[in-house]
Formats: C-alpha cells, sequence, structure tokens
C-alpha cells in the first residue's frame, strides 16, 4: 500500500522534470542541420540553353519510324540470338522501312 502512494506522489514529480527546459549546448544538432541545408541547395539555372532543333524532313522520318517500330515490333528471337553461333535465316534485325512521299508504308 505504501508503494502505491509513493508512486502516485512520484509520478506527477516525474512528469515536471520532463517538461523542463533544456539548457544544454546550444551548437547541438548543428552538423545535421547544416547536412540537410547542404544537400538541399539546388544549382543555379543555366542560363542559356539553345532548343534542339530539326528541320521538317527529319522530324517526319523521325516519328515515322517511332510509328512503325510500334506497328512492325522486330521479334525477340533476333534480338537473343545475337552472337550466339548460326542463326535461321531471316532472323536478323529489320530495317525501317523508306516511306514513300505519301507517307505511306
Amino acid at each position: 500500500m505504501k508503494s502505491v502512494q509513493l508512486t502516485v506522489c512520484m509520478l506527477p514529480l516525474l512528469m515536471m522534470v520532463g517538461c523542463a527546459e533544456y539548457e544544454g549546448d546550444p551548437r547541438f544538432g548543428e552538423a545535421v542541420r547544416n547536412n540537410i541545408a547542404l544537400q538541399s541547395v539546388t544549382p543555379p539555372a543555366q542560363v542559356s540553353v539553345a532548343p534542339i532543333a530539326l528541320d521538317g524532313a527529319t522530324t517526319k522520318a523521325t516519328m515515322d519510324n517511332y510509328i512503325y517500330s510500334y506497328l512492325h515490333p522486330q521479334s525477340l528471337a533476333s534480338s537473343l540470338a545475337v552472337g550466339m553461333g548460326a542463326s535461321a535465316a531471316g532472323a536478323g534485325p529489320t530495317a525501317a522501312p523508306v516511306t514513300t512521299p505519301t507517307g505511306s508504308y
């Protein structure tokens, strides 16, 4: 019974000690704050970056080849057989087609 009374009396005192103001070293945590500041600084933006420009014919050919690669995907077997010795006829990589002036394949 006496230990319960002692615990009840000591509990508020311990809680008040936990709320005491810390008066330790004012530089406590300075290294962590310094490292965070060093890692969060963003580099200055580049002043002048020339845009990448292509002429119309090159851009159209690039887009046509991109679209053709999805319409006619290369078989997986030909890419796996590279450097594996003899391969079947016609299993080599295919080249992108040359488009007609009308843009058809």
